[in-house]
C-alpha cells in the first residue's frame, strides 16, 4: 500500500492579548473648584480681615483713652508684626502661599513702622539702633522671600532696605556711609536675582540707586567731593 503523503507543518502564530484598560480616576483639582475657594480661602480671608479690624478697632479705643503709654505702643506694634510674620510663614507652609506670604509682608510693614515711630514719633531709640533694627527687618524680608521664593517679598525688602537710610537719616552729609550701604544693597539684590533668576529685582535696585544718588547729589554735592563721587559712581556702574 502506498504511504500517505505527510501533511505540512503549521505555524501557530501566538494569540496577542491585549493589555486590560485600567481606569483612570477622574482628577479632581481643588484649586478650581468653587467649595475649596469659599471654604479653603475666602473664609480664611475673611475671618483674618475680621481679627484685625477687630483688634485694630480696640488698640485705637486703648490709644484714645491712654490705656497704654507709647513705649506699649511701639512693643504692641512689633509684637503684631512678628506675630503676623510668623503665621504668614505657617500658612504659607500649609498650601495658602500667596496669602501667607501677604501677610508676612504686612509685619515687614508693621515692625518698619514700629521702629520709625519710636524714632521720629516718640524718641525712644537713637538713629544709630533704629537704623541697625531696621536692616534687620530688610535681611528678615529677604530671608522669607528667598525661603518661600516671593519675588514680592524680595521687591519688598528691595524697597524697605533702600528707604531706610532716608527714614532714619538725620539731615547730615554721610556720603561714604550712605554710597557703601547702597553698594551692600545692589550686590545683595545681584545675589538674589542670580539664585532666583528675577531679573526685575535688578531692575528695581538700579532705580533705587540712582534715585539714591540724584537726592544726595542735590542735597549735598560740593566740587569738593568729585574724587569720591567718582569712585562711587564707578562702583554702581560696574555693578
Amino acid at each position: 500500500a502506498a504511504a500517505a503523503p505527510a501533511k505540512p507543518a503549521v505555524s501557530e502564530k501566538p494569540v496577542e492579548v491585549p493589555s486590560p484598560v485600567i481606569p483612570k480616576a477622574p482628577a479632581t483639582d481643588r484649586a478650581d473648584s468653587l467649595e475649596s475657594r469659599i471654604g479653603g480661602r475666602w473664609l480664611l480671608y475673611i475671618g483674618t480681615a475680621a481679627l484685625v479690624i477687630g483688634i485694630g478697632f480696640f488698640v485705637k479705643y486703648a490709644f484714645d483713652n491712654n490705656w497704654i503709654n507709647e513705649t506699649g505702643r511701639v512693643l504692641i506694634g512689633a509684637a503684631a508684626g512678628l506675630a503676623m510674620v510668623a503665621g504668614g510663614h505657617l500658612i504659607a507652609r500649609r498650601g495658602y502661599a500667596l496669602y501667607g506670604q501677604i501677610v508676612a509682608g504686612g509685619g515687614f510693614a508693621a515692625l518698619y513702622v514700629s521702629v520709625y515711630a519710636a524714632l521720629s514719633f516718640y524718641g525712644l531709640i537713637g538713629r544709630p539702633a533704629a537704623f541697625g533694627l531696621m536692616v534687620l527687618v530688610t535681611a528678615g524680608a529677604a530671608l522669607a522671600a528667598d525661603v518661600h521664593r516671593s519675588l514680592g517679598l524680595a521687591l519688598f525688602a528691595a524697597a524697605g532696605g533702600f528707604l531706610t537710610p532716608f527714614l532714619v537719616g538725620g539731615g547730615e552729609n554721610a556720603q561714604v556711609v550712605l554710597f557703601s550701604y547702597d553698594a551692600i544693597l545692589a550686590i545683595g539684590t545681584m545675589v538674589m536675582a542670580s539664585r532666583r533668576n528675577w531679573p526685575i529685582l535688578n531692575v528695581v535696585s538700579y532705580a533705587f540707586v540712582l534715585g539714591t544718588f540724584a537726592s544726595w547729589a542735590d542735597s549735598y554735592y560740593t566740587p569738593a567731593q568729585w574724587v569720591p563721587t567718582q569712585v562711587f559712581l564707578t562702583i554702581f556702574g560696574a555693578l
